[in-house]
């Protein structure tokens, strides 16, 4: 979670604070290779309260030499 602290002179559409959740899986199925997956989801509030919610989904493969 975080906030900032609005001054009288920001923008209505100025971000005013919001939350963010990340959850991760990483799995090793090979000695050498890893794999992973992230969900996110992000919620935005800005200094006229109107507000919104993104989320994300990322997948990754690495290789250790």
């Amino acid at each position: 979670y975080y906030s900032i602290d609005p001054s009288i002179y920001r923008d209505g559409q100025k971000m005013k604070g919001g939350s963010s959740g990340h959850l991760n899986l990483i799995w090793s199925p090979i000695k050498n290779i890893n794999t992973g997956v992230e969900f996110m989801v992000l919620e935005r509030v800005n200094t006229d309260d109107n507000s919104g919610v993104g989320r994300r989904l990322q997948f990754m493969v690495k290789y250790l030499f």
